[in-house]
């Protein structure tokens, strides 16, 4: 499964999809727990494409969690490209209820693990977090696994939320800092501000790209082109400046461009 912090529903491709997307895939079909929810159906609309089907009342394993009477979307159509280039079958939301969910009282697998006290019962936190580095990436239920720290003496802060519906924060500004300028210049003569009212950002696991407003994004990023990928060496970073909790101070994500620029081959050449 993909958990997405940037969607809520929960839904999984049915065994009655059989188009060769869902063949590549794990299917489902209903087991000794199985309950029809109300005849209700699904249609969700991603960025990337829809699925449809019914849902469905289910309970789900979850590492040493049993979470029972989950309302699941069953999947018998899957309109979404990218399933065909990734190993995850369905997606699960973790992102607050949205506006349909609520007027159906469907609750998110997370809000349903909170309702039941699975984790409190274990005497651990109602949190998850996730860690992605570049080799691999883990999610973990209760709280935060700090062995994926980088050294003992890094510091784990954690920004508050600013809205419940996505995993939505406040951010003081987002900044263009030039390739000569350096953490030794205290001036920063060499940058941009994005958004020097603050903005507000969601924190979307379902997705390896950075997304913003096209308007904003091409008025400030014009410059920020390439003709090969040698020269990535040439822009700018990109810092993220928000508050971490408790510490009274704003906290910078540096966002070199080894981390924002794509590299991929085609026919054996190296496109950006």
């Amino acid at each position: 499964m993909l958990f997405d912090t940037g969607s809520c529903e929960f839904w999984i491709p049915s065994s009655r999809c059989s188009t060769t997307r869902c063949l590549t895939h794990e299917r489902y079909s209903t087991s000794n727990t199985f309950e029809q929810y109300n005849g209700a159906a699904m249609s969700i609309q991603y960025l990337s494409g829809k699925v449809q089907g019914e849902m469905a009342k289910e309970t789900i394993h979850l590492g040493d969690l049993d979470v029972s009477g989950q309302i699941i979307g069953v999947a018998n159509e899957v309109q979404i490209p990218l399933l065909d280039e990734v190993i995850w079958d369905g997606i699960l939301g973790l992102a607050y209820p949205n506006a349909n969910l609520r007027r159906q009282k469907i609750k998110p697998l997370f809000d349903t693990i909170i309702a039941q006290g699975l984790l409190k019962s274990k005497g651990e936190k109602n949190q998850f977090a996730y860690y992605l580095g570049p080799e691999r990436g883990a999610i973990s239920f209760g709280g935060a696994d700090m062995r994926y720290k980088r050294s003992v003496e890094e510091e784990f802060v954690w920004a508050p939320i600013s809205e419940e519906n996505y995993w939505t924060i406040a951010l003081y500004d987002v900044r263009i800092e030039d390739a000569d300028t350096t953490a030794s210049n205290p001036n920063r003569k060499n940058q941009k501000k994005l958004c020097p009212n603050g903005c507000k950002a969601i924190i979307d696991t379902g997705t390896y790209l950075i997304y913003g407003p096209a308007d904003v994004l091409q008025r400030y990023f014009h410059e920020m082109s390439l003709d090969s990928c040698e020269r990535k060496k040439d822009l700018p970073n990109i810092i993220f400046e928000f508050r971490g909790e408790g510490l009274g101070k704003s906290i910078e994500l540096v966002v070199t461009p080894e981390d924002y620029v794509l590299q991929f081959k085609i026919d054996g050449q190296v496109n950006r």
